[in-house]
């Protein structure tokens, strides 16, 4: 016999499970006619980040965003989520918005609590400086809550950081 049960996504400790088997004709060993189980549940919230650049050409000394979004897929409420982004070199920091400590949210970012299906939103300003080159910029979420899926929790962005060219007149 196979039985299927629902439990709520937020449950949490443990759940038992007893069985017995009984009879009309007389069974002559009684003594495995029960049978009981147990399961421990523990939270579990799968993050998942985006991150994406307000350009992807942006020129030495003028400032652009980099906005993250984190999405908890569920099934549980992720606790202390936080947004790790250090920026690469090449990058400055300006200001951020939407972490708990803006407006130096960099490196970390705290989120705080995040119920399933809810997502939140970080933008950093930052400036281009240092040589012109791609730059490659990788944030990361990570939780108290036990994350069944650890591939989506890393996102990464490329910028080219160029020169501006002067404009010549008569």
């Amino acid at each position: 016999v196979d039985a299927t049960f629902s439990i709520a996504p937020d449950a949490i400790g443990s759940i038992g499970n007893a069985a017995s088997l009984d009879a009309t004709t007389p069974l002559y060993n009684t003594g495995d006619d029960a049978s009981t189980t147990s399961t421990t549940l523990g939270a579990s919230a799968d993050l998942a980040l985006a991150k994406t650049a307000s350009t992807n050409t942006i020129k030495v000394g003028e400032e652009f965003d980099y906005t993250l979004e984190v999405v908890n897929n569920g099934p549980s409420t992720a606790t202390n989520v936080v947004i790790t982004d250090n920026l690469p070199p090449g990058v400055e920091a300006v200001s951020t918005t939407g972490c708990l400590e803006d407006p130096a949210g960099v490196p970390a970012c705290t989120i705080g609590s995040l119920a399933p299906g809810a997502s939140s939103t970080v933008d950093i300003r930052v400036e281009a400086v240092g040589t012109p080159g791609l730059t490659t910029n990788t944030a990361s979420v990570t939780s108290d809550t036990s994350d069944p899926t650890t591939s989506n929790n890393q996102s990464a962005v490329e910028v080219f950081k160029a020169i501006g060219v002067p404009t010549l007149s008569n």
